[in-house]
C-alpha cells in the first residue's frame, strides 16, 4: 500500500499538466478486496474525481462480506 501511494505522488509531481479529475476508477487485480475500507478510501483520496464518477473494486467472493460490501 505504501509503494502504492508513494508511486501515484511521484507521478502527480512529476506530471501536475497531465493530472485531471477522474471520472472512471478501477481497482482490480491483486485482489484489491483484501484491503480494508480504510485503505481504499485513502487511496481514493489521493485523486480528484469528478462528481459523476464511475468506482468500482474487483471482489473475490472469498475476500469479502455483506459488512464490507
Amino acid at each position: 500500500m505504501d509503494y502504492v501511494c508513494k508511486e501515484v505522488v511521484s507521478f502527480k509531481e512529476a506530471n501536475p499538466d497531465r493530472i485531471a479529475p477522474l471520472e472512471t476508477v478501477y481497482f482490480g487485480g491483486g485482489t484489491p478486496s483484501l484491503l480494508t475500507v480504510n485503505q481504499l478510501s485513502s487511496m481514493l483520496n489521493m485523486f480528484t474525481t469528478t462528481d459523476n464518477a464511475e468506482i468500482s473494486v474487483e471482489l473475490d467472493p472469498g475476500t469479502f462480506d455483506m459488512l464490507k460490501l
